[in-house]
């Protein structure tokens, strides 16, 4: 039995980092799929990591990704508008710490814990500039609870009765859901997935294979940048954890909370004033 809990607490802590059909973000379970189909000229700076997770474009020679999809082996390249473009060089945040494990009564809190100050957050130099692709633009204004954002992502599908589906690949077709903002911190943003009466028609979550995937906000007319999918809470049993399940709240990076460092490693040709 131990060892059971041992097993469903590693693959917990995986997915929740990593983080229907086979198609990108868990989706509402009474909404016809066309409301989420996404085309890839939305998003044109959208980076895709070899296999899982994702990334955005934000200068030339530099993409934005979360310290967790990058962290391990480098990637060799990274796909951005349908092509391969060769990496460089990759720059974990110096404060990254990502959460090392259950509490000594084989708790999960002191995971959770961690996550709220794991600063993840990575940049990915590109050995050439990309000049066939616009960056992404960066939100400058104000952000709050019950602003309306965009995620996007390519992980695994699902709906928000079954969570992201293990059956289906960690890349699948881009996909798009619209969410209230329901919490704003210092270096995160919390999006929680309602259901029924008190979601959005195209609410929805990211799953695994989402990591690193860009909320967006509308403002004049275009979507600009406000945060990175990293990581999903959860209070209960291990092995009971669905990813991308109604009532869960997921945080995305909050990019504002580091733009010094942004500026300061990329020369401030690619920071948020």
């Amino acid at each position: 039995m131990r060892r059971k809990a041992r097993l469903a607490l590693a693959a917990f802590a995986a997915s929740a980092l990593a983080c229907g059909p086979a198609s990108g973000i868990v989706v509402r379970h009474d909404a016809p799929p066309s409301l989420y189909r996404a085309q890839a000229s939305e998003i044109p700076a959208l980076a895709d990591w070899p296999g899982s997770g994702h990334g955005v474009l934000i200068a030339p020679g530099w993409v934005l990704t979360v310290a967790h999809t990058v962290a391990g082996d480098r990637p060799e390249s990274v796909s951005i508008g349908g092509r391969d473009r060769a990496v460089a060089e990759v720059i974990l945040h110096p404060d990254y710490a990502p959460p090392t494990g259950p509490g000594p009564d084989g708790s999960i809190k002191p995971i959770m814990d961690a996550s709220f100050v794991m600063r993840d957050i990575a940049l990915v130099r590109l050995r050439n500039p990309v000049t066939d692709v616009a960056p992404v633009a960066f939100h400058e204004g104000r952000v709050a609870t019950g602003d309306v954002v965009t995620l996007f992502g390519k992980g695994q599908g699902g709906t928000g009765l079954s969570g992201a589906l293990r059956i289906h690949p960690q890349r699948g077709s881009l996909r798009r859901a619209r969410n209230e903002i329901s919490q704003v911190l210092p270096e995160w943003i919390g999006i929680t997935f309602e259901r029924g009466d008190a979601a959005l028609p195209d609410e929805g979550s990211i799953g695994r294979g989402d990591s690193g995937g860009p909320l967006m906000m509308v403002k004049d007319g275009r979507l600009e940048l406000v945060a990175l999918a990293s990581w999903t809470y959860w209070d209960g049993a291990p092995e009971d954890y669905r990813a991308g399940a109604y009532g869960l709240t997921t945080y995305h990076t909050r990019v504002s909370a580091f733009r010094d460092w942004i500026a300061e490693t990329t020369g401030a040709g690619a920071a948020p004033s």
